[in-house]
């Protein structure tokens, strides 16, 4: 019994810490993603102003352009007809991606295990990580937690056995003989 009301504890104990651990994580690896993403394009945006602040130094044709269509240069005796609309800017960086779309509540990766991630399907089918996760029921879970483990030692706690005296250490004393004065009955 005492092993049952340990192992209850423990079921109620371990998804009250762990799970939210678990959706941290989960979040954590979201957020991560989402970095790594808006690193790569803000790497292909430095990569393009790079090509372009050398092609502004080094290369006159680029300049030559520029200074027609900016600046409305225009050589002696030459026509400039301008082919771009007005409104033309070097394509704007969006930052704001859409969060990606998750199928359960703690975010598991698709590659963890397929055991873990049946199991907390089959979790929140039974309405289990809500009840585990919610901020209002887990300090009543911890509690009986800790209650039962309590119970577990308070009422079935494994006990030594009580040690028997050993027959080698007790002394018999022989039976005594009694004397009995002459005229006397005992």
């Amino acid at each position: 019994m005492f092993v049952v009301f340990a192992l209850l504890s423990f079921v109620m104990f371990a998804p009250v810490v762990m799970l939210p651990i678990i959706r941290d994580h989960g979040e954590l690896l979201v957020e991560e993603s989402r970095l790594l993403e808006r690193n790569t394009r803000l790497r292909t945006e430095l990569n393009r102003r790079v090509v372009m602040l050398d092609a502004f130094q080094n290369d006159a044709v680029v300049n030559e352009r520029l200074a027609m269509l900016d600046l409305h240069y225009r050589k002696p005796g030459e026509d400039v007809l301008t082919v771009l609309p007005k409104h033309f800017e070097a394509a704007e960086v969006d930052f704001a991606a859409a969060p990606p779309v998750f199928q359960s509540v703690l975010k598991i990766p698709s590659d963890w295990p397929e055991p873990a991630r049946r199991t907390e399907a089959w979790a929140q089918q039974n309405g289990l990580i809500d009840l585990f996760l919610n901020p209002d029921v887990r300090p009543a879970f911890l509690l009986m937690s800790g209650g039962l483990l309590i119970a577990a030692f308070v009422l079935f706690a494994p006990r030594l056995p009580r040690k028997q005296p050993a027959m080698s250490r007790v002394r018999v004393l022989p039976p005594r003989s009694v004397k009995v004065a002459p005229g006397r009955t005992a």
